[in-house]
């Protein structure tokens, strides 16, 4: 089994996610639990040391934003190669940043339009109080994702958030629902 990303700090709440995942001794069952909150890991992994993986390099970094934004087949491969590996650095190590930019990136075919991802003020924000290590790079480059989404897709996205945290979205009714608000057609 394999829990990936887990945020929660609650503790009752991880008593009773541990209390779901012991199943017994001599069970051949594995769990492989991720976070990025090492105090998370060590409550949940009782009886095993957690293992800390190291950050991505700045080159793996640009190996994912160049297989999300098709680069191989780019034309202008020349001038974006050096603004893709800046924007790369940018990423501190983590591949969720990555991924988002270079989906961002993918509709971006002008080294101009790269340049103000690259250029961008959202890199200089200043990280709120308490946030890990790759949290900032995270959240700076889904803020960029989303800045540059198109207007109909950000009323879309935003939509989702009337919905409660762990809700189960069916797409088609969500589409049925945007329909008449003149989110899609």
């Amino acid at each position: 089994l394999m829990l990936d990303d887990v945020w929660e700090k609650n503790p009752n709440t991880l008593k009773n996610l541990k209390a779901m995942l012991r199943l017994g001794v001599g069970s051949m069952v594995r769990v492989i639990v991720t976070t990025r909150d090492e105090a998370i890991a060590r409550e949940i992994c009782h009886s095993v040391e957690p293992y800390k993986l190291e950050i991505l390099t700045n080159e793996m970094c640009w190996t994912i934003i160049k297989e999300k934004t098709g680069f191989k087949d780019r034309v202008n491969k020349k001038q974006l190669k050096h603004i893709g590996r800046e924007i790369a650095t940018k990423c501190g190590g983590v591949a969720l940043a990555a991924q988002s930019l270079g989906y961002m990136l993918n509709n971006m075919k002008h080294s101009d339009e790269w340049e103000s991802v690259r250029d961008s003020y959202i890199w200089n924000l200043s990280t709120s109080e308490g946030s890990s290590s790759g949290n900032h790079e995270v959240l700076a480059s889904l803020l960029l994702s989303y800045s540059h989404m198109p207007d109909w897709l950000k009323l879309c996205f935003s939509y989702c958030a009337v919905f409660p945290k762990g809700h189960l979205i069916v797409k088609y009714d969500l589409i049925h629902q945007w329909i008449p608000l003149a989110f899609s057609s």
